[in-house]
């Protein structure tokens, strides 16, 4: 009896255990090192969807990234990228610089770069929506916008 009832239980659970066949779907994921969102309300509209980078022949670090614009509306973007050094120092080269672009409802935008030289070894995208003050700010941080 003891051993009927054992083997009904463990007839059960493989019964039971066997019946979930529904798909597994892997989203991609969240986020990457290489991206840095600064305001927290980009992560309601713009979805980080990939990123793939490489180390080309002549020494360069090539990558391209892409977002969503999840929102129903077009949404106003502005990113740089900073280039980092063997000791994972900022390069300042005339690619960091602020640039502007216009997301549209349910569209990818694509950040494309090279590495200015081949001690570039290591990258950051950074992320932010502009805001109406940005142009008058002085600081070293935001006064490098282009447009």
């Amino acid at each position: 009896m003891r051993k009927i009832s054992l083997l009904l239980i463990v007839a059960f659970f493989t019964l039971f255990s066997g019946c979930s066949n529904q798909p597994i779907v892997v989203d991609h994921q969240l986020s990457d090192p290489h991206v840095r969102y600064e305001n927290p309300r980009l992560y309601k509209w713009l979805k980080f969807d990939f990123i793939n980078y490489i180390q080309r022949d002549d020494g360069m670090l090539e990558f391209e990234a892409r977002f969503i614009n999840t929102s129903k509306f077009n949404k106003s973007l502005a990113y740089k990228v900073n280039w980092k050094n063997a000791n994972g120092f900022i390069q300042k080269t005339l690619m960091s610089r602020w640039v502007f672009a216009e997301v549209e409802t349910t569209r990818s935008f694509v950040v494309h770069g090279i590495s200015p030289n081949p001690k570039s070894k290591d990258f950051e995208i950074i992320l932010q929506e502009p805001t109406k003050d940005d142009a008058l700010r002085k600081d070293s941080y935001r006064s490098t916008y282009q447009h």
